[in-house]
């Protein structure tokens, strides 16, 4: 039996488990026919993205195609195959898989496009202009000025960016950066930089910025120094990720951040880390709910009764690879709030977290749907946070 002769139906079903990209584009220049099915299948497509990276399943929405082929594709059905595109890993269809003018009339027509993956210096501009609705950018980096001693396209046009997943950031461009992106939403730093003095004015202020996800490389104290001072002038923040090496620093807790519900500190194993710099700290931020210091072994049962009585807003708490017992837990399991407390190792605190929220993520996605640091983020390290969180429908 041929496989044309299966009703139009069938090969819908057949062609829903295409995750490929050349292989879209070989059957949709087989026949008229299957040209026109496999169209219907393509505005579906709302990411259109390299996996390499992020090796988590499709979703189940057949909302997915994948480009992992190294051969050069034919550009030329690509404006007509997914008019329904919000995502593009533009990097990665240059510079031998698409030609460049075949890419400008895909995003051209992709009137629901919002965001793009891109680390090449040559077509930011060219593809941002084309693209008058971007609001999500990932970028190795950006300049902020002409005399930025970082390599990268110049940005022009970011006032419209929401979403900002970025390699490079050096905190000491704080002011230039505000300046650059006044409605970000949320940051998103692999390599946060801030050695020595952080100029922050009073009217440095990112008015927008709800969520922070920072890595901090490399060992120094004025980086932390100058993360906390960042995140002060942060006023709507609701929620940080930060992971790094932590040291016991001096904090202005008289500046209060009253926002901020959502906490994470991954720390690199370091036992210069002690309580006093995590109380100091913890009290500038007296509107906490969810609070995560994994991998800090200073911390201990006596610590977790300190933080339920100085945080009163606190509901969950995640201490795996510290100190803590169940001593502690039956301390939180008996507190009038019903405290969750997940300590011990990983392993067993996954286990855990699932049967408590189980519609929390805990894979590795490039992106995820929905605005919700709380169901993406909070309980992942830094190497498997979404690169964005794409809020469909939703008020971001």
């Amino acid at each position: 039996m041929s496989i044309n002769s299966l009703p139009n139906d069938c090969l819908l079903i057949i062609f829903d488990d295409i995750k490929e990209l050349d292989d879209l584009v070989n059957c949709y220049k087989v026949c008229t026919r299957w040209s026109l099915l496999i169209a219907k299948r393509a505005k579906r497509v709302k990411y259109l993205i390299n996996n390499s990276l992020y090796s988590t399943p499709d979703d189940g929405y057949n909302e997915h195609v994948y480009i992992r082929t190294e051969k050069p594709i034919d550009g030329n059905c690509l404006e007509n195959l997914f008019p329904n595109l919000r995502i593009v890993d533009i990097d990665y269809l240059l510079p031998k898989k698409v030609q460049l003018n075949h890419i400008l009339k895909m995003v051209k027509s992709a009137k629901s496009l919002k965001g793009f993956f891109i680390e090449l210096e040559s077509p930011f501009e060219e593809v941002s202009r084309c693209c008058e609705d971007i609001d999500m950018v990932s970028v190795n980096n950006i300049l902020l000025s002409k005399s930025s001693p970082y390599d990268g396209p110049i940005c022009e046009n970011g006032y419209r960016f929401k979403q900002l997943h970025i390699y490079q950031f050096n905190l000491r461009e704080a002011r230039e950066f505000e300046l650059s992106f006044p409605n970000l939403h949320r940051l998103n730093a692999y390599d946060v930089d801030a050695g020595g003095y952080m100029k922050l004015f009073d009217d440095t202020v990112f008015l927008r910025l709800k969520i922070i996800e920072f890595f901090m490389v490399g060992k120094c104290n004025a980086r932390f120094v100058n993360l906390f001072r960042f995140i002060d002038h942060c006023p709507v923040l609701q929620s940080a990720h930060i992971s790094g090496l932590f040291y016991p620093l001096y904090f202005n807790v008289s500046k209060k951040h009253e926002s901020l519900q959502d906490l994470v500190i991954d720390f690199a194993e370091d036992e210069r880390t002690h309580w006093d710099t995590l109380e100091s700290l913890m009290m500038k931020y007296p509107n906490l709910k969810h609070l995560s210091m994994r991998g800090c072994p200073g911390i201990k049962d006596e610590h977790i009764e300190k933080l339920v009585e100085i945080l009163p807003n606190l509901t969950l708490i995640d201490v795996r690879g510290s100190e803590v017992t169940q001593k502690a837990a039956d301390y939180c399991r008996r507190h009038e709030r019903s405290i969750k407390l997940y300590f011990g190792d990983s392993k067993e605190g996954y286990r855990q977290i699932k049967l408590d929220w189980p519609q929390i993520s805990i894979r590795r996605e490039t992106i995820c749907r929905g605005f919700d640091f709380m169901k993406h983020c909070f309980f992942k390290n830094y190497r498997s946070l979404p690169c964005f969180l794409d809020p469909m429908d939703e008020e971001d």
